[in-house]
């Protein structure tokens, strides 16, 4: 189930969580982060106020898992094509990632002093949601949940395709 993640797996500006993170946090092959941030039109999709942190046009963004995976996989017994669906997932800025799971910002510093700051947060994730303690803001999952889901109808209606989960193309 782990696996360590390579640094162009990960958003530039969180290179660092590819060191020991485990892949239940950020499950989603290659082609399925790519196909997110183009139906979220490369642009944060965080539906509350925050200070946005996008900074250029072709924005890679946080694709992030509204509901974590380990907290999906623990307490909800979801396999990974429903906690990797599109409707789950969404494209948002660092600044709204950061609000909403605040141990980022602090293993982010950490990191300079602290080369295990992230798998020890993934590993302290992990284990809160075998306990069934959230670790994370839920105030905005319904309205993320709805943002993803309205996206992904308008990206479908289209001809937008999400890609199958069972080929990990992860830019190797």
């Amino acid at each position: 189930m782990y696996e360590l993640l390579r640094p162009e797996i990960v958003n530039q500006s969180l290179v660092a969580l590819a060191i020991g993170l485990p892949t239940v946090a950020m499950a989603l092959n290659h082609a399925q982060r790519i196909a997110i941030r183009e139906r979220d039109g490369h642009r944060c999709q965080a539906p509350f106020s925050h200070k946005c942190s996008i900074k250029q046009d072709k924005y890679e963004g946080n694709v992030h898992h509204i509901i974590p995976q380990a907290w999906a996989e623990h307490q909800n017994g979801e396999p990974e094509e429903v906690r990797d669906s599109p409707e789950r997932v969404l494209l948002i800025c660092e600044a709204s990632h950061q609000m909403i799971h605040p141990d980022l910002a602090s293993a982010k510093l950490k990191f300079h002093w602290d080369k295990d700051a992230f798998s020890n947060m993934g590993k302290a994730h992990e284990k809160d949601a075998k306990r069934g303690l959230m670790y994370w803001f839920t105030r905005w999952d319904n309205l993320m949940l709805q943002v993803a889901r309205r996206n992904t109808m308008r990206a479908k209606a289209t001809g937008w395709e999400y890609p199958p989960h069972n080929h990990r193309n992860n830019g190797h």
